[in-house]
């Protein structure tokens, strides 16, 4: 199995059980006595960044309707990344109200808030650092040594013209 698919699969099962955690912690019972306030809203914040991150690079492997890839930077590839975060600021905010019917927890607007704005940071983070990390992706299957090798021993249809020799000195 070539190892951009054990990657991508890599990926993918991340993004799944990063969603698994956050739904488990966020519907299990706690102690009400370890939330500090500022602490708990950074907690939220950073779970639902790494959750978009984690959701936007399992969905870049998703291909087209047609089987293309978009393309970075596409109006497409802007569209997927925006849809992950509404759908992760979409969880948060289920999560918070089935919180309240969950013992020694109670849902939180700004628990939400806190949620919305991690999945928003990682938008950002994805859309300023993701578009690199996949064009330099993208070069590097373009450099890989089994697409050179390939290229390198199948003989060209057009096999490269000599270059004319320079002209030679004319007598003055």
């Amino acid at each position: 199995m070539p190892v951009r698919t054990v990657v991508d699969r890599l990926v993918l099962v991340a993004a799944m059980g990063w969603t698994v955690a956050v739904c488990v912690l966020s519907l299990t019972p706690s102690d009400p006595s370890d939330a500090i306030v500022g602490w708990d809203k950074a907690r939220h914040g950073g779970a639902y960044a790494g959750l978009t991150v984690l959701w936007l690079a399992a969905g870049r492997l998703v291909p087209r309707p047609d089987g293309s890839q978009p393309g970075p930077g596409s109006r497409t590839t802007l569209a997927r990344a925006v849809a992950a975060a509404l759908a992760v600021i979409a969880l948060g905010i289920m999560l918070e109200v089935l919180q309240a019917t969950v013992a020694n927890r109670s849902g939180d607007a700004l628990d939400a808030v806190a949620d919305a704005a991690g999945a928003v940071a990682g938008l950002g983070a994805w859309l300023l650092v993701g578009d690199f990390v996949t064009r330099s992706g993208a070069r590097a299957r373009l450099r890989s040594p089994d697409r050179t090798q390939s290229a390198a021993s199948s003989p060209s249809p057009n096999p490269p013209s000599p270059s004319p020799s320079p002209p030679s000195p004319s007598p003055h």
